[in-house]
């Protein structure tokens, strides 16, 4: 209900999310630097670069591979969905992608092609 949203305890600060958003960032160029990655951004992430920045945890590739068969991600589909659990996982100064930064990019998947009645997706 939107008064229990609008009554809840504020989140972030506009200044806290910028922070970490900055902090996301220097780690995707800090990642580029090194020379781990062609690209700046998650976003530009080669196929080829999955393995060494993506660095999934087994629990987030069984989820991702039920997924992906379950929601007949395409190919493009699934490296969208990859690239946005990476961020997820920077933006919260994790090393490696978890299941929920998985779970948290497929929810948006979802919302993104408009799959109101599966937008949760639950394995």
């Amino acid at each position: 209900d939107l008064r229990a949203l609008s009554s809840a305890h504020p989140g972030e600060t506009t200044e806290q999310i910028q922070a970490r958003v900055l902090a996301a960032r220097e780690l995707q160029l800090g990642r580029q630097r090194a020379g781990v990655t062609q690209g700046r951004t998650n976003s530009e992430l080669l196929v080829s670069e999955f393995d060494q920045v993506l660095q999934l945890t087994n629990k987030a590739q069984l989820l991702l591979d039920r997924a992906a068969l379950q929601l007949a991600l395409s190919a493009r589909a699934h490296g969208k969905v990859l690239r946005v659990a990476r961020t997820i996982a920077d933006l919260e100064q994790e090393s490696r992608v978890g299941e929920r930064h998985v779970h948290e990019a497929l929810q948006g998947r979802l919302l993104e092609q408009g799959r109101g009645g599966q937008a949760s997706y639950q394995p």
